[in-house]
């Protein structure tokens, strides 16, 4: 019979802090990013321009 073990090992940091993790393939934050959405419609400036406007019933 084979025993499974399911440790934390190798985690990622963003597992126990997502909001304020850093690092990986993301440049900002999660919480950067939706301060920057609410600032100027994407995660990061740099990204504003593959951002299309919001369809009408995607308007809060």
């Amino acid at each position: 019979m084979l025993g499974l073990s399911w440790g934390r090992g190798d985690d990622s940091p963003a597992e126990d802090d997502p909001e304020g993790c850093v690092g990986g393939p993301n440049r900002v934050s999660l919480a950067q990013a939706r301060r920057n959405v609410s600032a100027y419609g994407a995660s990061e400036e740099r990204l504003k321009r593959f951002v299309r406007p919001p369809f009408p019933d995607e308007h809060p």
